[in-house]
């Protein structure tokens, strides 16, 4: 009940501090969910800010003026540490976030592959699901465009591997699955990997694999 708590303050606090501060202006009188747009910029002094590096919001409401959508810019020595450039927070019918996507850098995906992360959060604000999209480039080399790892309480249950369909018609199968467990430390470690062809049939699975890939974000 705390943690709830917790989250319903943190959103009335950046709500009333968007819509309500003295640098808001209408960006657009009908968005793309039957309400207004508007944005807010910060500069140095604004708690948002100085606390969080955002130089700029885009806030959109639905047709009720309830929040459905806000996207976050960030100040460029934020953008060099943490590598995402913009954040859009979708808001689901509980009125708290359900959805987070972090965007980017060009830099940061020429390097690693991944160019949008989302979060998807369950209605305790806990992240159940992560979702990887790929450039590319990185797909030309490992052959899958998008990955989903799945969390359990903040603990990784199992990742799992998209691969294209040139991929999977030369190596024979189309999703890759890597199950996690962890010791009694919180070491984890992957038990297996199974494949799966176009038809979501198993056609191979590998006990205690080597070839593991790293998730960055």
């Amino acid at each position: 009940m705390k943690k709830l708590c917790n989250l319903l303050l943190i959103t009335l606090f950046f709500t009333t501090t968007l819509l309500y501060s003295e640098n808001v202006r209408l960006f657009k009188s009908k968005n793309d969910f039957g309400g207004k747009t508007y944005e807010t910029t910060f500069t140095k002094g604004d708690k948002l800010f100085d606390q969080f590096f955002i130089i700029k919001a885009l806030t959109h409401l639905d047709i009720n003026e309830d929040l459905a959508m806000v996207e976050y810019f960030f100040h460029k020595d934020f953008v060099a540490k943490k590598n995402y450039e913009k954040k859009i927070e979708h808001y689901g019918r509980n009125k708290k976030v359900n959805k987070a996507e972090y965007i980017y850098t060009k830099k940061f995906a020429d390097e690693k592959g991944v160019y949008k992360v989302i979060d998807i959060i369950n209605e305790v604000g806990e992240v159940v699901q992560v979702l990887f999209f790929y450039n590319e480039k990185f797909v030309n080399k490992y052959g899958f465009d998008n990955a989903i790892m799945y969390l359990a309480k903040g603990f990784i249950t199992k990742i799992e591997y998209y691969y294209t369909d040139d991929f999977a018609k030369k190596q024979g199968y189309k999703l890759r699955e890597d199950q996690y467990v962890y010791d009694s430390n919180g070491n984890k470690k992957v038990t297996f990997t199974i494949l799966y062809n176009e038809e979501n049939k198993e056609v191979k699975r590998i006990e205690n694999p080597t070839n593991l890939i790293e998730m960055e974000r």
